[in-house]
């Protein structure tokens, strides 16, 4: 592989990570508080509320994000209690689909960040 190659390939790559930050970025800032009212009763997501509430933007992401992942494991979370599944199976499926599929493409993403660098090591030697 051409220097060129692997600089179009992390250029493609950084691209992703970027769009899905500021995804992110604007889901946090327009819907954290509508995202946060359908698990009113949680201890989770009140929890979660409570300790990110004072650390601004970043704060609604990271609160986001783990209802995000909340919801992508919903059934791990209701067995412990963390959340009720009448709250899960109360919010809008439109909303869940969007967060799990970010979270899922975040996550996919620093994998093959990780998988791409390591390759490109391996190659060099």
């Amino acid at each position: 592989m051409t220097d060129n190659q692997e600089a179009a390939i992390w250029l493609f790559l950084f691209t992703i990570v970027i769009s899905t930050m500021l995804a992110w970025l604007y889901i946090a800032w327009r819907y954290a508080e509508y995202i946060e009212s359908f698990f009113s009763e949680s201890s989770f997501v009140l929890g979660n509320k409570k300790m990110y509430s004072s650390a601004g933007l970043l704060g609604k992401v990271m609160r986001v994000g783990s209802v995000a992942l909340m919801l992508s494991m919903a059934a791990l979370y209701a067995r412990r209690g963390l959340v009720s599944s009448s709250e899960v199976l109360a919010f809008p499926v439109r909303i869940k689909r969007a967060l799990v599929g970010l979270w899922l493409v975040h996550v996919s993403v620093f994998g093959v960040l990780i998988v791409f660098y390591c390759w490109v090591r391996i190659c060099r030697v």
